[in-house]
């Protein structure tokens, strides 16, 4: 019956003792956890980079991610961001 009602078609029993692997866990790479910070600043230069370094205006960084343009400069000023090269 569990079979039968179980979503994805199969059953999986966990026995004690014994870890299987999350499926949320296997497409994942191994490695160290990137910090906030990092993560913050890589989204920060790839919005920059996606919006040509428009930070005003309808389409600009700061309409992309949801910030002030004010406070989208204050946290790339905090986080060592800067606009690309060639960016108005």
């Amino acid at each position: 019956r569990a079979t039968i009602l179980s979503p994805a078609g199969e059953l999986e029993v966990a026995l004690p003792g014994r870890r299987r692997p999350r499926r949320e866990d296997a497409g994942r790479p191994a490695g160290p956890i990137p910090t906030l910070r990092e993560v913050e600043r890589d989204y920060l230069a790839r919005v920059l980079e996606t919006t040509g370094g428009k930070l005003y205006g309808p389409g600009g960084a700061a309409e992309v991610v949801g910030l002030k343009p004010s406070t989208l400069q204050s946290l790339m000023k905090r986080l060592g961001v800067a606009r690309p090269a060639g960016s108005r």
